[in-house]
């Protein structure tokens, strides 16, 4: 048990600094300086992505964190607890509909080559309000459960360091149809197969396009297509074999909810393995900040050496 405390401890603060930092660093390296060279709506859609995994990151793992640290218990309150579960599919729905519009995006880029490379107003807010109205959906079903008291209860995971919904009555039977539909559109198997289908679309096009095409494009939406089903598949196919009775302590569920963290700082990662363009940026920019650092230094060190009582002076200082 104390293993899997030290290893939860670390993987939930490495992750959320990778999240952090990483999601920080690409929406400013591509608004500030356009670092990655794509399309502007598919840069427009990695900026979705980023600010997705940013916020998901603060609000999914922050209150999992603290859990950690008060030994796998809630201490932020009932009110909270429900608030957390309502808000905590809402990075992972938002991803599902950013990754299937990058996919289809670049599906068309390749059947399309001759098609103009600028993104208009109306495509972005298109992609934009597609995302919200799709995200939406969760909590506001989530929130009509909650106000269902005497059919379900919100109770924290020990297992998952965080608050699930529990059926403590049996529901009506449309509500327990709806129920089941709606748990079966949140576990993911729609959106996944459409994932999937947008990466063997994205496969065929590159085949059949009549034009030269980047294939490090190509592969960084495969990559992220794969890296988010392999963050997620282990989740879904454990809550498939066990439905609602899940044991408190049990450490499958665990790492099968913490590997979905990955899913926070991957894109990074995948964006400056893949694109050179962004790689370069980086690499510059580690350069220059260290030949800066260097230089104040040696400038520093000459100071002193023409001047000791400089030096005596800002060290009393």
């Amino acid at each position: 048990m104390i293993i899997t405390d030290i290893l939860s401890h670390t993987w939930c603060h490495l992750s959320f600094l990778l999240g952090l930092l990483g999601n920080s660093y690409v929406v400013y390296s591509t608004v500030c300086h356009r670092a990655i060279k794509l399309d502007k709506l598919s840069i427009c859609i990695i900026q979705m992505l980023a600010v997705s995994d940013l916020t998901n990151t603060v609000l999914v793992l922050v209150p999992v964190i603290i859990s950690l640290y008060a030994r796998s218990t809630w201490i932020l309150g009932h009110t909270f607890c429900e608030l957390s579960f309502v808000y905590k599919y809402l990075g992972y729905i938002a991803n599902v509909i950013l990754i299937n519009a990058l996919a289809f995006n670049k599906m068309m880029r390749c059947l399309f080559p001759l098609r103009n490379m600028n993104c208009s107003r109306t495509q972005r807010w298109s992609v934009a309000m597609i995302t919200v109205v799709g995200t939406l959906m969760t909590p506001i079903y989530h929130s009509y459960k909650t106000s269902l008291k005497d059919l379900f209860s919100v109770q924290f995971s020990r297992s998952q360091c965080m608050c699930w919904m529990v059926q403590i009555a049996e529901p009506p039977g449309w509500h327990y149809i709806l129920d089941y539909g709606f748990s079966g559109l949140l576990n993911a198997l729609p959106c996944l197969t459409l994932i999937g289908i947008n990466t063997f679309l994205v496969s065929y096009a590159v085949k059949k396009s009549t034009r030269p095409v980047n294939k490090m494009n190509i592969v960084i939406v495969v990559l992220i297509t794969a890296s988010f089903l392999v963050s997620s598949l282990p989740y879904f196919i454990y809550y498939m074999a066990s439905g609602d009775v899940w044991q408190d302590d049990d450490v499958i569920l665990r790492f099968v909810t913490f590997i979905m963290f990955t899913m926070f700082w991957s894109n990074p990662v995948i964006y400056l393995a893949t694109n050179k363009y962004f790689r370069k940026f980086t690499v510059g920019s580690v350069r220059r900040d260290a030949r800066t650092s260097i230089g104040q230094n040696m400038s520093f060190r000459n100071s002193t050496r023409r001047d000791p009582r400089a030096s005596i002076g800002r060290t009393e200082l």
